[in-house]
């Protein structure tokens, strides 16, 4: 049975607590009222369970929202045959977009990919800022943002990949520790790729909010988690492997804590260094 093409998107639009829309389910989780982010909540999407070569999945935040922040989670028995190509804002800030692809040459397992918007009332000053690693050949890349404009903080972070599918994954997506740029890395696939291909980063900027701060850590293992301190709740979401080449291995997950105040991230395997969990936080 041939698998669904690759450019495949599904766009899911979250008008209450839980719609079904064909075989797919939006759901949106509110953050108490007392939160220094207005109007705080996560919107999910996830795509049916599948096989594919490439699957697009859109979160979008309830009308007069933006994100503020996101992540993707690669579901099932998806092991080390799948990973990330996409994880970023996308539409002035409307939603939270993401990507997964069959590592080259692809796999006939079936799986399937969420994606999660951090959605708010529209922050003071807010901004898209980008950058690009530029084209060519090459095992790993990465690359930065320009800043965000005087005064403005990072809220979350986001990252694109542009080649051929299956060919590079993400590695890694997170805000710098002072929270002035976004940064997004990415790596070819184990057998080796030898076209032109670039990978893009995003920061989500605005005024600081109380409380504001950037907690990290890293596991020994493939997977990470980390959780904002007692009283703050999750705004951003980060984490995976650093700026340089630290092994084969690719991003599965960014995504919330079921609190809704940490980060839980995956890799296909254990890296040099550890995997990194990196969540921004306020009150």
């Amino acid at each position: 049975m041939r698998k669904p093409y690759a450019g495949r998107r599904l766009t899911l639009l979250a008008a209450a607590a839980c719609v079904i829309a064909g075989s797919a389910v939006v759901q949106v989780a509110t953050a108490g009222p007392a939160a220094a982010v207005p109007g705080l909540q996560t919107v999910t999407a996830t795509s049916p369970l599948h096989s594919y070569t490439g699957y697009t999945v859109e979160a979008n935040c309830p009308d007069g929202l933006k994100v503020v922040g996101g992540g993707g989670r690669i579901g099932r028995n998806a092991s080390n045959k799948v990973f990330l190509t996409e994880s970023y804002p996308e539409y002035g800030g409307r939603t939270w977009r993401v990507r997964a692809e069959e590592v080259a040459p692809g796999w006939d397992g079936t799986w399937d990919v969420t994606a999660y918007a951090i959605c708010s009332d529209p922050l003071r000053g807010y901004e898209i800022q980008t950058g690009n690693s530029g084209p060519g050949a090459a095992t790993f890349k990465t690359t930065y943002t320009f800043q965000c404009s005087d005064h403005k903080k990072v809220f979350g972070a986001g990252g694109r990949v542009n080649s051929a599918d299956g060919q590079v994954g993400l590695t890694m997506v997170r805000p710098d520790g002072p929270l002035t740029i976004g940064r997004a890395s990415a790596r070819v696939a184990p057998g080796g790729f030898w076209d032109s291909w670039s990978v893009d980063s995003f920061a989500i900027c605005a005024y600081p909010v109380p409380n504001q701060q950037n907690v990290g850590a890293i596991w020994s293992s493939s997977g990470a988690v980390k959780f904002c301190p007692a009283g703050t709740t999750a705004n951003g979401l980060g984490g995976g492997g650093g700026t340089v080449d630290l092994g084969p291995y690719h991003l599965q997950a960014i995504e919330p804590t079921q609190q809704g105040n940490g980060v839980s991230v995956k890799m296909t395997g254990v890296q040099d260094g550890g995997t990194m969990a990196q969540v921004t936080c306020s009150d």
